[in-house]
């Protein structure tokens, strides 16, 4: 398509446009097909991020469900050490070892003082985290459960 403009014929920028337009959404569109066809590796690896204060004796500790799905692979602890009874960063990480087949796979943290029962520690705070592990131990989160869950980093 052209256009005259006072005596010069110009090609219209519109076609063109529309054109690379319609190209880009193509490629967009054949990336996504091939991300979601196994072409990438699977995310198995589960990092979990919670945060207690120092000098309370709370720790958190954790219950796997089953018990073989996921194994702690790490567990890194950072204090805030510019005040007494700052905030404890406790990173828990989790590789996938099996999947779930049609089942759920849940981590259930404590905040808990160890040395006490839970009948008898009334403030236990827990949080909870769901996931489905495909046979490729590809990890996706289904639900998380408990007062302000961070949400987990899978990779």
């Amino acid at each position: 398509m052209s256009v005259k403009t006072n005596g010069t014929e110009r090609t219209a920028a519109l076609p063109r446009l529309l054109m690379a337009a319609a190209l880009c959404a193509l490629a967009l569109v054949a990336a996504a097909a091939l991300s979601s066809c196994g072409g990438g590796q699977a995310k198995s690896t589960v990092a979990v991020t919670l945060e207690s204060q120092a000098g309370t004796g709370y720790q958190w500790t954790y219950v796997a469900s089953p018990d073989d799905v996921f194994k702690e692979t790490g567990h890194d602890t950072k204090a805030d050490e510019s005040k007494a009874g700052g905030t404890v960063t406790d990173t828990f990480t989790f590789q996938a070892q099996k999947g779930t087949g049609d089942g759920d796979a849940s981590i259930t943290f404590l905040l808990e003082r160890p040395w006490l029962n839970a009948e008898e520690d009334e403030d236990v705070k827990t949080v909870q985290y769901v996931f489905k592990v495909g046979d490729d131990k590809n990890v996706t989160l289904s639900y998380a459960n408990g007062e302000n869950a961070p949400d987990p980093v899978i990779s």
